[in-house]
């Protein structure tokens, strides 16, 4: 922790992040300026699960690792869905595979 970073309150989760320097730390491996403005950047224009107490960024390890998990879930889930749909399946009777061709 920092010289001048305020310490986290007592009951603060064991796996919170308390400031955007932690933040910085934890995301990025270090805490220089920019490090620092790029955490605030995220709080703003991305989904990752950031809440404040008091004024003070914060983000748990434990929610930013299931945030990580969530989107390979869902592709997984998405390429299971695709491979059920039967894309490879045969044409309806009647209807010839080729487009523009018809029986003469």
């Amino acid at each position: 922790m920092a010289k001048d970073a305020v310490p986290p309150p007592p009951g603060f989760p064991e796996d919170g992040l308390w400031g955007a320097r932690a933040i910085a730390v934890f995301l990025y491996g270090g805490d220089r300026v920019r490090e620092t403005r790029r955490v605030h950047w995220l709080e703003n224009h991305s989904k990752l699960p950031f809440f404040r107490l008091g004024g003070t960024l914060c983000l748990r390890r434990s929610a930013i690792k299931g945030w990580e998990k969530a989107p390979e879930e869902e592709a997984a889930k998405t390429d299971e869905t695709v491979a059920d749909s039967g894309s490879n399946a045969d044409p309806p009777e009647g209807k010839d595979e080729t487009p523009g061709t018809s029986e003469i």
